[in-house]
Parts: C-alpha cells; sequence; structure tokens
C-alpha cells in the first residue's frame, strides 16, 4: 500500500500525516510532496506536475513489483 500526501494540504497536516506514519505497518509506503491538497487533480488549481507525475511513478512501480 502506498499513501500519498500533499506537505501544503490544509485538511491533511503533516502533523497527521506523521501519526498516521506511526501507527501503519512498515510496509506501507507514505510519501509526501510540495504541493497542497488534491495535487493530483488536473482539474483542480491545486494541480502540481512535478509531484503528480512523480506519485503516479511510484504508483506504477508498486503495481508491477505487485501485480505485473
Amino acid at each position: 500500500m502506498q499513501m500519498h500526501f500533499g506537505e501544503k494540504d490544509q485538511s491533511i497536516p503533516l502533523a497527521d500525516v506523521e501519526k498516521i506514519r506511526a501507527v501503519v505497518p512498515s510496509s506501507v509506503e507514505i510519501f509526501t510532496y510540495p504541493a497542497g491538497h488534491a495535487f493530483n487533480r488536473d482539474v483542480w488549481q491545486s494541480y502540481e506536475a512535478v509531484s503528480a507525475k512523480l506519485a503516479r511513478e511510484r504508483t506504477l512501480a508498486l503495481f508491477r513489483k505487485h501485480v505485473g
């Protein structure tokens, strides 16, 4: 499992991300990006192309590794 969070997300503060990180198994990958909420939604003003691309690459790598 992977989780992707924006460091500037006002809906999910980094303190909450750290709480999540503390309770999920170490096998869960948690990534943060210099972006706001919904940084991967290209129809929103908060879209951040560089972070979205990296999140997509990481997600596809996870799929290749575990799904094929």
